[in-house]
């Protein structure tokens, strides 16, 4: 089989699972998002072939599948496999946790939870707002009155969360 014919069988294949996206995506979520998702990667895939980008990437990875099969796997090629294993596994990890807003990321930085803003960043004089210290500060949310919460719904709330053991 050439690397044309095997090139148009690629695309073909991956633009119909493009296709097959954007219909489930709609039908799944009635969103414009998942169909214009894979609609611009059924798009991508086409674009690639036209161009005979797709040729060389074929190319590129029967090259790199080679040159795979004829290594030998001696103890620097274990440890460069599992450390691009390691690397893999963080990256999956790390797009599980979900982004900052603006407002979270202030909010850390207000209260230096992460890393305290540095002397050099901060204007003369000011002063780095630090948790209080003392037996009230120690007490933390258990020993909080509802009056001082405002409302009537935090109080509501505060109540149903030290039923549930949630302090």
């Amino acid at each position: 089989m050439t690397s044309e014919v095997f090139a148009i069988i690629v695309t073909i294949v991956l633009a119909g699972a493009g296709v097959v996206w954007a219909v489930f995506g709609w039908r799944r979520m009635h969103s414009g998002r998942a169909v214009l998702r894979g609609l611009s990667g059924t798009l991508a895939i086409v674009g690639l072939w036209i161009t005979g980008i797709l040729s060389l990437l074929l190319g590129g990875v029967r090259a790199v599948l080679g040159w795979i099969v004829a290594q030998r796997l001696t103890t620097q090629m274990w440890i460069g496999i599992a450390t691009l294993a390691v690397g893999v596994v963080l990256y999956l990890v790390s797009a599980r946790i979900p982004p900052l807003t603006r407002g979270q990321a202030r909010q850390r930085r207000e209260t230096g939870r992460l890393d305290a803003p540095s002397a050099v960043s901060a204007p003369p004089g000011a002063a780095i707002a630090r948790p209080p210290a003392g037996p009230a500060a120690s007490r933390g949310h258990k020993g909080q009155d509802t009056a001082i919460l405002g409302s009537e719904d935090d109080a509501e709330i505060t109540e149903i969360l030290r039923k549930h053991g949630i302090e």
